[in-house]
């Protein structure tokens, strides 16, 4: 006698890849999302570095200033020799100047 070997499926289905969806688009459509990505918001936060010349120690050292610090007075340590200095943030058409003075 023979053996017959009988294969047995299993149920698996074999999973089908889904094809993403593709939308047609226009050159107008994608301009006016450049446009908001690109336009400033009046929200939006300017920061910039800027040079700081010590009055104690004249040693320069950067600090970092943004748009919502325009207009403040400010208590900052001397990244050199560590005195207190006050420095008042002007912002002009996205750029910075401050006023150093001792503290």
């Amino acid at each position: 006698m023979k053996n017959k070997i009988k294969t047995a499926s299993r149920g698996k289905k074999e999973k089908q890849k889904s094809k993403p969806e593709v939308f047609p688009t226009n050159g107008k459509v994608l301009e006016s999302v450049l446009e908001e990505i690109t336009t400033r918001s009046g929200d939006e936060v300017l920061e910039q570095d800027v040079t700081v010349e010590c009055p104690y120690c004249d040693e320069s050292f950067e600090i970092k200033v943004s748009s919502e610090d325009a207009g403040q007075v400010l208590d900052e340590d001397c990244q050199v020799c560590c005195r207190p200095l006050t420095l008042t943030v002007h912002e002009d058409d996205g750029e910075f100047g401050i006023e150093v003075e001792r503290a």
